[in-house]
């Protein structure tokens, strides 16, 4: 049997609330058990208190949502805690589900994500999406993270698979059956639709744009000294973010600012 494992799913940091979640087997009866309650109500928020039963104190009051498998984020049974903030509630809280008895372990980097892989929740390609969709900083890159968290993309690679896969059976069918009359356009239909994938794979691995609004542009002034650098740099920025000055040299360090132009994260350096 799987670990059930644990981690906190809100940013770090001193907050008004943060969210701790598992998932796994026994889940919910930790939950239960910290909940000193017999059973818990799928999707619904149950606010509670939550008890440390080895020191019999109380560790928090929060609210407490239960996602029974398969309908979770993991596929597997999840709880979500929602608490105050405070480390020190957190570390209370970390404490009493270690101490729970019950076959449970922090969580490793991505595990949550990769056992909602494992369980057929998303494919790899979702899951990368799901990450540019955490971090996205733009517009642009929301909308882009969010259809290929959608499965936009995975569908395009699926079709892919399923030609590749027709493919390989009419050339399988023309050594299989080699002495046998077979249609006499058959190797010309294969020969062309061959042709007509590799240059559909080949348009869409030239198309950049979509790797230019994730990963964004950069772009370096350079040019001789007091060319005008620092004030272009400024300029662009709409703010004093580099020092001008009539005496060559003032810009010893590159300078460094980034915008959000039409979508696009776009780093500009200022250099000496």
């Amino acid at each position: 049997m799987k670990n059930t494992i644990y981690a906190l799913s809100s940013a770090h940091g001193v907050a008004g609330v943060s969210i701790v979640r598992l998932s796994g087997p026994e889940a919910k009866k930790i939950a239960c058990y910290l909940m000193q309650t017999e059973d818990l109500q799928p999707r619904y928020a149950h606010f509670s208190r939550l008890f440390d039963p080895q020191e019999n104190e109380v560790i928090d009051s929060g609210l407490i949502l239960f996602f029974p498998e398969p309908h979770s984020f993991t596929g597997e049974n999840v709880i979500e805690f929602q608490v105050h903030g405070s480390q020190a509630v957190l570390s209370k809280l970390y404490n009493a589900i270690e101490n729970s008895g019950f076959s449970v372990r922090p969580a490793k980097a991505g595990e949550f994500t990769m056992r909602a892989v494992e369980n057929n929740k998303m494919d790899l390609v979702q899951a990368e999406g799901l990450l540019d969709l955490i971090h996205a900083k733009t517009e642009t890159q929301r909308k882009q993270s969010l259809r290929i968290q959608e499965g936009t993309l995975s569908e395009n690679y699926q079709k892919w698979r399923q030609q590749i896969l027709n493919l390989r059976t009419l050339a399988e069918a023309n050594i299989d059956f080699s002495d046998e009359p077979l249609p006499e356009n058959m190797n010309a239909h294969r020969i062309a639709q061959t042709k007509e994938l590799i240059q559909e794979i080949k348009n869409t691995l030239s198309n950049k744009s979509g790797e230019y609004i994730r990963n964004g542009l950069s772009i370096a002034i350079i040019g001789e000294p007091n060319a005008g650098k620092s004030s272009l740099f400024n300029k662009i920025l709409g703010r004093e973010a580099s020092i001008i000055s009539s005496i060559p040299g003032t810009t010893r360090d590159i300078v460094e600012a980034t915008l959000s132009i039409k979508g696009y994260e776009v780093s500009f350096a200022d250099t000496a």
